[in-house]
């Protein structure tokens, strides 16, 4: 008999797989209860489904086609009459819209004006040529109608200068000329904002609205005074994450840092990334609760007198930071003695060159006997080219070393007889240090890993890996044999997902996909292929796999990733333009819940950029999307 859960349950249960939208799509269909539920989470943030980081944004546009004019065409339906019938006025939309079901808008936690204008922008060029007057009447209803709902959590007033390459400036002067914060209701649904990212300019009389901001992101694009951005940090209670990055210069530092001031005490996290600017960082010492410091301080003139400009750093003193990142920090000095007065309650610490990696001028071993210091309580290590390892045996307690090497490491020779046991995580980014010294570093400290990646892996290194370590979740090697993965998943029964290269001179990618439904373990969820012909991988080999993975028991929905590499076309020779096939196909599967993700990218090599934070995303590493459902 069907006992019915009460909403607080189905919320507990949607809360904890939020992020999963396919399964949350189908919980939309069980009942009226569970639809009404889930559809909140669903539209929480919508905007998820378009967002891309990379910087060829407007290559996704087709793929994004679908799925925006969808959400756009749910939110025009949300729309008071008045509005709708002003639309159909301008031929925006037709008579027939009817009213949806739910009003939407009022679950969405998170507005983007980025994500709005693209949907607006891909929808409009989908009926009409495109212009500026429409674009900015459907702007301004989508944005009304969203100002009479209940409450917002988070707002960002940015925009993606690789989409709206051609109408930046324009975007940015309208959004000032657009006072969005006089619409009806625009009070109360702005006054419970915790999470704002923004401009140092067109903050549209927001100081006067919102004061429960918690996060602050501010993008200086401008080099001017913003009188609003001081008066929006002053009049907020307890700023806890601040990040400001700073796109140029800026002639009005001191005046915006003597703002901060009220939030010393209550700022947990905070974020600087400036190029070429010299402004002192002193305004930082008031910060004394400060938990996670990141400091991106690029200089292009390695000649100019930066040590000045930084020098306050080496008396501060922090006493509850846990999480440390410097990335292309300059100065070697100032950072020992930073680490000196703050290592006591380091949990990570990530060292990095963002700009020349392989002319590295912040040589890392020069601060190893700073680190050695409070060798027990760090955790977690991210190291760019290390000229040296040694110091790293008295990390007994690490959990997570990641390396990145650029030429072959000869240096991992005194840590292969090395036990650490507590290792969870070990990555070598790019080069990987001689076979056999992994090999017997995995005899050591193999049993206790659940995630390993190698950029190289010949097939005695994946033989080791099979037998040493039997409770990997996450595994990333380059190149297998047949036999080898099939030993892999035999022995590593935890394995949830893999990453495996595929060529004329190893495995097949038809190959991969027999291998893995016949032989992967049941928590079995994640694929990601590195294919190097992939116009051998037809849409039948494909359409077999599904099949085959439809029928397993237990059945995971699959994510399944395919970097098309050096190759042009996408399956046996069709272009995407051209294949509807695999299209069908794999919506067959995602409406059966075989599939929970798939795509198809073009890839120059290995992305190793995958395996790092998205703090050391430093490398010059371009993937260009060429299919995604």
């Amino acid at each position: 008999m069907y006992r019915q859960i009460n909403d607080d349950c189905l919320t507990m249960i949607f809360e904890n797989f939020k992020e999963d939208k396919n399964n949350l799509y189908r919980c939309l269909l069980v009942n009226r209860d569970w639809c009404r539920i889930s559809v909140k989470f669903l539209w929480g943030n919508v905007w998820d489904a378009i967002s891309t980081p990379y910087e060829p944004y407007k290559k996704y546009k087709s793929d994004m086609s679908k799925v925006s004019s969808h959400i756009l065409r749910t939110l025009i339906s949300c729309l008071p009459n008045e509005s709708k019938y002003l639309l159909y006025k301008n031929g925006i939309i037709s008579t027939s819209t009817s009213s949806p079901l739910f009003n939407y808008a009022s679950f969405c936690k998170v507005l983007s004006f980025n994500e709005i204008r693209i949907i607006i922008d891909i929808y409009l060029n989908n009926i009409q040529p495109t212009s500026e007057e429409n674009i900015n009447l459907v702007s301004r209803e989508i944005l009304n109608m969203f100002m009479n709902q209940l409450s917002l959590k988070e707002l960002s007033l940015i925009y993606n200068k690789y989409y709206h390459e051609k109408s930046y400036n324009k975007i940015l002067k309208n959004q000032m000329n657009m006072s969005f914060v006089d619409f009806p209701g625009a009070k109360d649904y702005l006054k419970s904002l915790s999470k704002l990212t923004c401009y140092n300019v067109a903050l549209c009389k927001l100081p006067q609205i919102c004061h429960n901001i918690q996060s602050l992101n501010i993008i200086f694009e401008y080099d001017v005074y913003s009188e609003e951005l001081v008066n929006l940090i002053s009049s907020q209670k307890s700023i806890k994450s601040l990040s400001l990055k700073f796109n140029g210069s800026n002639n009005h530092w001191e005046e915006f840092t003597l703002s901060l001031k009220k939030h010393s005490n209550t700022l947990t996290k905070l974020n600087i990334n400036w190029k070429d600017n010299h402004w002192p960082l002193s305004f930082i010492k008031d910060f004394k609760n400060l938990e996670e410091l990141e400091l991106s301080l690029s200089y292009t003139d390695k000649e100019c007198p930066y040590s000045d400009y930084l020098m306050d750093l080496e008396d501060f003193i922090f006493p509850r930071l846990r999480i440390l990142k410097f990335v292309d920090f300059p100065e070697v000095g100032i950072m020992i003695k930073f680490i000196e007065n703050n290592g006591k309650n380091l949990k990570e610490f990530y060292a990095i060159n963002d700009d020349d990696y392989e002319d590295s001028y912040m040589e890392i071993d020069e601060i190893e006997h700073s680190l050695t210091k409070h060798s027990d309580t760090i955790l977690r290590l991210y190291l760019l080219e290390p000229s040296s390892l040694s110091y790293i045996i008295k990390f007994i307690n690490l959990q997570e070393l990641v390396i990145a090497f650029f030429t072959c490491p000869e240096e991992f020779e005194i840590l292969q007889h090395i036990t650490f046991p507590h290792l969870e995580i070990l990555k070598f980014v790019k080069e990987c240090p001689k076979v056999e010294m992994v090999i017997k570093f995995l005899e050591n400290n193999g049993k206790n890993l659940k995630e390993f990646c190698s950029y190289r892996c010949d097939n005695s290194l994946s033989l080791a890996i099979a037998k040493c370590c039997p409770n990997l979740k996450f595994l990333y090697v380059q190149f297998m044999k047949r036999e080898t993965l099939r030993e892999i998943f035999d022995n590593c029964q935890q394995l949830e997902s893999i990453e495996v290269w595929s060529d004329e001179k190893h495995l097949k990618g038809k190959e991969v996909l027999e291998i893995v439904t016949k032989h992967s373990p049941k928590n079995f969820h994640k694929l990601r292929l590195y294919e190097s012909n992939i116009s051998e991988l037809h849409t039948k080999d494909l359409e077999s796999f599904f099949i085959e993975w439809n029928n397993r028991l237990p059945q995971k929905s699959l994510s399944f990733i395919i970097h098309n590499v050096q190759k042009d076309h996408l399956i046996h020779d069709d272009n995407f333009e051209k294949n509807n096939k695999i299209k069908k196909i794999i919506e067959k599967y995602k409406d059966l819940s075989v599939i929970k993700k798939f795509k198809v990218i073009k890839s120059y090599e290995f992305d190793f950029s995958i395996h790092l934070p998205d703090t050391l995303l430093y490398s010059n590493y371009y993937e260009e999307g060429i299919f995604c459902i």
